[in-house]
């Protein structure tokens, strides 16, 4: 939520590709929280504010104000942020601030260390597949490095489905 390049993507293009695909059916989008600390130290609470506001049904509203927003750097502009598209602010501040450093940092933690294993170096990244079977892992046929045009995810969209078929 701090990477340039990733609001740039999430501003720019993505709104084609939910447009195209996503909303179509064609396609499922599910976003993978990787805070690079070593680039944005304040970015790891701010994947917490956006699953906290998930709790609640808000997530998709509290990601794509993280990312409209300057950068949120501290607790009390991320509450303000959940305040301002209705999230109970008392349960989101206990979710932020529960546990070994909030309700949802040991699973962000592990979405880290499963994009360092996979050799993910920096973000964006749009991994490219095919549903699995429940349980199972997706199987990349492509993906999408850096903050590319719609068109670069719209030729690497057609020849998955493409071949899916």
């Amino acid at each position: 939520y701090h990477c340039p390049f990733c609001k740039r993507q999430t501003l720019q293009t993505m709104p084609k590709v939910m447009a195209e695909y996503v909303n179509t059916g064609k396609v499922k989008y599910v976003f993978v929280d990787y805070p690079i600390a070593q680039l944005h130290p304040d970015a790891f609470k701010t994947h917490e504010a956006a699953a906290c506001a998930g709790d609640q049904g808000k997530y998709w509203q509290m990601h794509d104000l993280l990312f409209t927003n300057s950068p949120a750097r501290d607790a009390s502009q991320l509450t303000a942020n959940a305040n301002s598209i209705g999230v109970d602010t008392k349960k989101f501040d206990a979710c932020l601030n529960g546990g070994n450093g909030g309700t949802h940092a040991p699973a962000i933690r592990e979405s880290i260390v499963r994009m360092q294993e996979l050799g993910v170096g920096g973000t964006p990244l749009a991994l490219i597949g095919m549903t699995p079977a429940p349980g199972a892992p997706m199987k990349v046929v492509s993906y999408v490095y850096g903050a590319k045009p719609f068109p670069e995810f719209k030729a690497a969209l057609d020849a998955a489905l493409a071949q899916a078929k």
